[in-house]
């Protein structure tokens, strides 16, 4: 009786060892298909490079940007669902998405008494510089973007007054 005890937790010991060896090889396998794609696409690389020609590469269409939804979810109250890096990042999508459709670089300062000089123009654009530097450091990482932010940007506040109040 102990030993067809003893049989059994080894039969046991043996399936989830089984289980557990397909789990394991389905996580670090590739399906045949995309192995054979990959292999083909590797063989056209390699005649294009000896021969010195060129590979088509076909490009996603990229899908026009919604400028009135990135205006809302900017300028209502779904604001204070982003995170500061959602929020550059959308910030930045309306930014090139309005200068492509023809108008004003909404960086630079505007008003019916101001007339934007070419500094103005300078200064927007290494702000959009600066900001998509900080978002592609991060890498998706919401406080690596403040912490990169705050490294590259200078605190301006005015300081507080001596004078007790």
């Amino acid at each position: 009786m102990a030993n067809e005890e003893l049989d059994l937790e080894q039969q046991q010991d043996q399936e989830t060892d089984y289980v557990q060896m397909i789990t394991e090889m389905r996580a670090n396998t590739v399906s045949k298909d995309k192995y054979e794609r990959v292999v083909e696409d590797n063989k056209k690389l390699m005649k294009a490079l000896a021969d010195g020609s060129q590979i088509d590469v076909i490009q996603a269409e990229e899908k026009p940007v919604d400028i009135t939804q990135l205006r809302k979810e900017l300028y209502t109250d779904e604001v204070q669902k982003l995170s500061d890096l959602d929020m550059i990042k959308k910030t930045l999508e309306l930014r090139k998405a309005v200068m492509e459709a023809g108008g004003e670089d909404p960086f630079v300062p505007s008003g019916k008494r101001y007339a934007p000089e070419d500094s103005d123009y300078a200064s927007a654009e290494k702000v959009a510089d600066v900001f998509q530097q900080c978002v592609d450091y991060a890498n998706g990482d919401n406080a690596v973007f403040l912490n990169e932010l705050q490294r590259r940007t200078l605190d301006v506040s005015p300081l507080p007054s001596k004078r007790k109040r």
